[in-house]
């Protein structure tokens, strides 16, 4: 969060910001809307898998409909207002808009009544607090530049994965709870797909074929703003004896720990490929739980920091009762639940059923058909 005696001079500057976009906005409005849908995402600098099976299913659904991705991540701030305008010029000119993160333009302009905008968020749930749901904590933002930014606004549908994260999704964004569809995400189709987790294994195999000799272990902990993630404990406990380990870590966290025995952390595969080959899981409050439990992987939480996280960042869940999986705060702790098979597959197949919507492959094919104009009592 920006430091107090700040806040009101950057609470301007977004104001003055605002204007000058509503401005600019207004006449691009004036250009014609086209056949056109465009998918909107500052988290990649490529097309994500979410998106490619959404592209694939609006060509599917109507193939009169051309489909426009803009990949914004805002490596180089200099970018940005080119990323802006083109941001702007396509929801000036499109029927309908999918992003699947906090996108400026949709937030702070006045879009066509025409214009339908799904917020398909690029997790299927949420374990700790984010969004609206975060301001003024010490990992979140800033009331005031939130207010001044009409933080997450601009949004006619909000996807969830499952029925339990209807009111944190509608607290998150600040929608009405009968906004929040929990329909799921193209990413339940993904980690269904058996045709494209074979594919997804052949080729970690291929990239690192002395993988299948030990169990393996993903670890995908969760970012934090203040003291880096304890990496080292859980590794130097894990040993590279018993296990394979993989590493995944969050874009802003640069740390290389692949110079370790039986430790790879190789960013060319994402997380979501990495569960098409793990055994076991090990992560905090991040959302890869629900993700792992699509899949059906023992899941295991090393939660060092719990009380200081959840006074710090606040979390949406009951933690020590709705986490599928034992927890500690001790990474020894974490290997021998490991070792006894403390997992339960029962509690992972019961946390999935609880928090996310059934797996029968229509997941994306409901987005689209919402983001084209379907009703949601229509979308079985």
């Amino acid at each position: 969060m920006p430091s107090t005696r700040l806040e009101p001079a950057i609470a301007l500057g977004a104001r003055l910001v605002v204007a000058v976009l509503t401005a600019c906005y207004a006449v691009l409005k004036l250009l014609p809307v086209r056949r056109k849908v465009v998918l909107m995402s500052r988290l990649y600098g490529r097309t994500s898998q979410d998106f490619e099976r959404v592209r694939d299913e609006i060509t599917r659904q109507d193939p009169s409909l051309r489909v426009v991705v803009l990949n914004h991540r805002n490596t180089n701030p200099l970018g940005v207002p080119g990323q802006m305008l083109q941001e702007m010029y396509h929801l000036a000119t499109s029927r309908a808009c999918i992003t699947d993160s906090y996108m400026a333009a949709i937030s702070v302009l006045r879009h066509r009544e025409s214009l339908v905008v799904v917020q398909m968020w690029h997790a299927l749930g949420a374990v700790k607090r984010f969004g609206l749901a975060a301001l003024d904590t010490e990992e979140g933002r800033s009331r005031k530049l939130a207010t001044a930014m009409r933080m997450h606004q601009g949004y006619d549908w909000v996807v969830a994965g499952g029925q339990r994260m209807v009111a944190p999704f509608a607290e998150a964004f600040g929608v009405e709870p009968s906004q929040v569809l929990p329909i799921g995400t193209p990413r339940v189709d993904i980690l269904h797909d058996p045709q494209v987790i074979a594919a997804k294994r052949a080729r970690i195999h291929r990239a690192h074929p002395h993988l299948g000799g030990k169990p393996l272990v993903l670890y995908a902990p969760t970012f934090r703003k203040g003291p880096p993630v304890r990496v080292e404990d859980l590794l130097d406990a894990l040993g590279p004896d018993d296990f394979d380990v993989v590493v995944t870590l969050h874009p802003l966290d640069r740390r290389d720990f692949s110079n370790r025995p039986a430790v790879i952390q190789d960013r060319s595969f994402s997380t979501l490929d990495w569960l098409a080959v793990a055994d076991h899981v090990v992560t905090d409050y991040s959302a890869i739980v629900f993700d792992a439990a699509v899949v059906g992987i023992p899941l295991y939480f090393y939660a060092y920091d719990l009380e200081e996280y959840r006074a710090r960042r606040g979390l949406f869940l009951d933690y020590e009762h709705d986490m599928p999986g034992p927890v500690a705060s001790d990474a020894k702790d974490v290997v021998a639940a490991i070792h006894d098979h403390e997992g339960s597959l029962a509690s992972v197949a019961h946390f999935r059923d609880e928090f996310v919507a059934p797996a029968d492959g229509g997941c994306t094919r409901r987005i689209v058909a919402l983001a084209l104009g379907a009703s949601p009592g229509g979308l079985a």
